[in-house]
């Protein structure tokens, strides 16, 4: 059943992706010989805090390596139409992973609404979601459904890597 909910046509080929990149610092102090692993920081967003880190696991004379990881996190979002959606049943795809990339996910949101957007895992809570909502709402209401995918990248990178500091004016 089509709900009376009026939605968003889907532009066509229309799509907004966030990049956000951050890295990680490893230190590894020496043991028997050998290396082990101390600890990795959080995820660290800017450069300044990157070596920061750096020049703290520096100081400890125990430190026999530092390691770092660059993280990259895509996020892509387009509208889509509700004929779009995975069937009923159908389990959401995982969006194709990009070379490079460690891991990836996709969900749903329902925009336009006077509430936040929610996490829609499937297609069946999509239609769920429209279907309920269209009651309380009326014929007026507009509703943008917004397919989201992630991809997640990690590579390793050395301090050279990190882009500079910007100096402050």
């Amino acid at each position: 059943m089509a709900p009376d909910i009026a939605e968003v046509p889907a532009a066509a080929d229309v799509s907004a992706t966030d990049r956000q990149v951050s890295w990680s610092v490893s230190v590894y102090r020496g043991q028997d010989g050998g290396e082990v692993h101390e600890y990795t920081t959080h995820r660290l967003a800017t450069p300044a805090r990157v070596r920061e880190e750096c020049e703290l696991a520096a100081e400890r004379p125990w430190v026999v390596r530092v390691a770092l990881t660059e993280h990259v996190r895509e996020v892509t979002r387009r509208s889509v139409d509700r004929w779009e959606l995975p069937g009923h049943g159908v389990p959401t795809p995982s969006p194709v992973l990009a070379s490079g990339a460690v891991g990836g996910a996709r969900h749903y949101q329902v925009h336009g609404l006077e509430r936040e957007p929610c996490r829609l895992e499937s297609g069946d809570a999509v239609r769920a979601c429209l279907d309920w909502l269209q009651p309380q709402l009326g014929a007026d209401a507009v509703a943008e459904v917004v397919e989201v995918s992630t991809l997640h990248f990690a590579r390793p990178v050395t301090l050279a890597g990190i882009p500079p500091t910007a100096n402050p004016a």
